[in-house]
């Protein structure tokens, strides 16, 4: 394997690894403190409209981690 072919293989790793590390941190929303199921990219999901509880906002890593999984509108 010549020096640019590993080159190019190490800049792509850093590139992937960086945006892997981008779509973790995203912020999310979700019905109540406790107890919600889904969550939702947007505050204005169709899927919240009748959140009464009020709409918090969490990371996506501590959302998933919560067993949440997406909102069937956003799908």
């Amino acid at each position: 394997m010549n020096i640019l072919t590993k080159l190019t293989l190490f800049i792509s790793l850093i590139t992937l690894t960086s945006f892997c590390k981008t779509e973790v941190s995203k912020d999310v929303y979700i019905c109540g403190e406790n107890g919600a199921k889904r969550y939702h990219y947007s505050k204005n999901c169709q899927g919240l409209s009748n959140c009464k509880k009020g709409k918090f906002k969490v990371s996506l890593s501590d959302a998933k981690s919560k067993g949440l999984t997406l909102c069937g509108w956003e799908d």
